[in-house]
């Protein structure tokens, strides 16, 4: 579960980065003053010049979500995810996107991705494997630039979900989209309240 977000951390294995269980956690304690998630803060370590396209930023740091596949079932495991960014006091956008309820968790839903007001920096999926890639196609070209993608059932799933994360990857490539995941339990970072666990 973690071999995508390993792959977008590289060696930054500070004690300050927890990765367990197959989400990535980000501790309220300088990393985001010293540049390392994205920060553009002043100090002795900042390295500004880069700091503003480094490519976790707006993944650490999104300003708007969109949560594709949470509903009003509190069983269902996107709408458990799109809880923990609701309720542990993420103060940023939230939209999810439902094709059939008009509110979600007390928030106005949007029946498709193309619906949505703005290309949200940051989309949550949680949706069955095989509506995946054309959601991020959607999304791509919305213009979001960031997925999380809680879905499994791809290459750990043998030859048919190996094309089909290829296929994925590819998609994402076209519009320069990164993504955690597939099959990851999400991200968080304590600096802004960000929950998608």
């Amino acid at each position: 579960p973690l071999r995508a977000a390993s792959v977008i951390f590289g060696k930054m294995s500070s004690k300050k980065i927890e990765r367990s269980f197959g989400f990535l956690v980000a501790i309220n304690t300088g990393l985001m003053n010293k540049g390392i998630l994205g920060a553009t803060a002043p100090g002795k370590n900042n390295r500004s010049a880069t700091m503003t396209t480094n490519p976790l930023h707006k993944l650490m740091n999104p300003a708007s979500i969109a949560t594709i596949g949470a509903g009003n079932n509190y069983l269902k495991m996107g709408t458990m995810h799109a809880l923990s960014i609701i309720k542990d006091g993420y103060t940023g956008k939230f939209y999810p996107v439902h094709p059939k309820d008009e509110t979600v968790l007390g928030h106005r839903a949007y029946r498709a991705v193309e619906d949505l007001p703005e290309a949200p920096d940051l989309a949550l999926i949680v949706i069955p494997s095989e509506h995946v890639i054309p959601t991020i196609d959607s999304l791509g070209k919305l213009g979001t630039r960031y997925a999380i993608i809680i879905t499994a059932g791809f290459k750990e799933t043998g030859e048919k979900g190996k094309s089909m994360e290829r296929e994925l990857v590819e998609t994402a490539r076209k519009y320069g989209m990164r993504f955690v995941g597939p099959n990851c339990m999400g991200i968080v970072n304590t600096a802004i309240a960000l929950n998608t666990t």
